[in-house]
């Protein structure tokens, strides 16, 4: 798990100028790398700026990395699969709140939040939670990010045969669930 951010953390006024520079080259792209986990665009915004966070704390790090985008999609990636851990942990433990007063109260959407509630985007917010950790991995990096086989297998730190065939499960996988989702009309809550 991931520290806390601390209230203050002391940069030298270079670094802070390089990790200034880091952070407005690369906040979208970190930030589009997340959205395309299926992960809500509130959420999004919290676990972009915990790569950040990681980013600042590793600055010795950063500062020698020759592609910085890739080590902060790195980043981004351990950062995701945490949350995704947590995520089960809160849906497995939502039994009790919904049994609660708190379970029983509207949702007060955003309209942002009304406008990215599409039926699409829930459809696939929806498929991309219920595959598997690995093969979410595999669909999202190649089919979502456009990475190559060989690109992603290496940041996944696996085979470029065992990318392959997690990638053709995973097209499988996202197959069967879409029309799962298009038979069952499920709808996904945050």
């Amino acid at each position: 798990m991931l520290p806390e951010a601390k209230a203050s953390v002391a940069v030298p006024a270079a670094d802070k100028y390089e990790f200034c520079r880091l952070y407005q080259q690369h906040f979208d792209e970190v930030m589009g790398f997340v959205l395309r986990f299926g992960i809500s665009a509130v959420d999004a915004e919290d676990l972009v700026q915990r790569v950040f966070v990681v980013a600042l704390r590793r600055s010795d790090v950063a500062q020698a990395i020759e592609q910085p985008s890739a080590w902060l999609r790195a980043v981004a990636l351990h950062v995701i699969h945490e949350h995704f851990r947590w995520w089960r942990v809160r849906r497995a433990g939502s039994w009790l709140v919904e049994q609660t007063w708190a379970g029983r109260q509207q949702d007060d959407m955003s309209p942002e939040r009304q406008a990215l509630a599409g039926e699409s985007l829930q459809r696939v917010r929806c498929v991309l939670h219920r595959m598997s950790g690995k093969l979410r991995d595999a669909f999202v990096l190649l089919d979502v990010e456009g990475l190559s086989s060989r690109e992603a297998a290496q940041l996944l730190g696996i085979s470029h045969n065992t990318m392959r065939s997690r990638h053709n499960l995973a097209r499988e996988e996202f197959k069967r669930l879409w029309q799962g989702t298009q038979s069952s009309k499920e709808k996904f809550n945050d």
